[in-house]
């Protein structure tokens, strides 16, 4: 999960015309506010097999974003405009201020993917569609390009996957279930997460 919020920073190569690329996204449904369950598998050249989390995943426009992890352990990370919290097992975890703030251009891509917000995303990323109908990103920036090869979103009118490829034998695929839209979904307990 942590590589998953550090490398969604990072995104790939334009070969199509700018309008092109911009309907690529904007093709997925925009939400104020949703829901969704989540697997998680980590591949590490070191493991046999994945490491495998799951949970849900919120999304609040303007407000944040969580990942409830329920799976090996429970863990809730969640980034705001203010930065990252985090709790392990129901503890909350101490974050320096560098880390906090390192975290809010973070959260202002990963809303541009789930806004569908081309702009955003092209200042940072290279944007092309893949041979089977993905969306894929590849960093701009030099000094994101040694840590990331490309990240894969696939889906139709939703996001279903993200692969995020640090290396051919280093990866991440995050698969979503489907979403439930409205904050009629979001418990208040999660709500409030969000104001911490």
């Amino acid at each position: 999960m942590r590589s998953f919020i550090f490398l969604l920073l990072l995104i790939f190569s334009v070969t199509t015309s700018y309008a092109n690329e911009a309907n690529l996204l904007k093709s997925f449904k925009r939400p104020q506010a949703f829901r969704s369950s989540y697997v998680e598998e980590k591949h590490l050249p070191s493991l046999s097999s994945p490491l495998i989390s799951q949970g849900d995943f919120i999304y609040i426009k303007d407000r944040g974003l969580a990942w409830i992890m329920r799976e090996p352990f429970s863990m809730q990370t969640v980034i705001t405009p203010r930065g990252l919290v985090q709790w392990v097992e129901g503890e909350k975890q101490q974050q320096s201020a560098q880390v906090r703030k390192a975290m809010i251009p973070i959260l202002d891509n990963i809303s541009a993917i789930f806004d569908g917000d081309y702009d955003a995303l092209y200042t940072e990323f290279e944007i092309q569609k893949t041979a089977r109908g993905d969306i894929s990103l590849k960093p701009k920036s030099q000094h994101l390009k040694p840590y990331l090869q490309e990240i894969i979103i696939g889906g139709t009118k939703t996001i279903k996957m993200i692969k995020i490829i640090n290396a051919p034998d280093k990866f991440t695929v995050t698969t979503f279930g489907k979403p439930d839209i409205g904050m009629k979904y979001i418990t208040d307990a999660e709500d409030a997460l969000f104001d911490e």
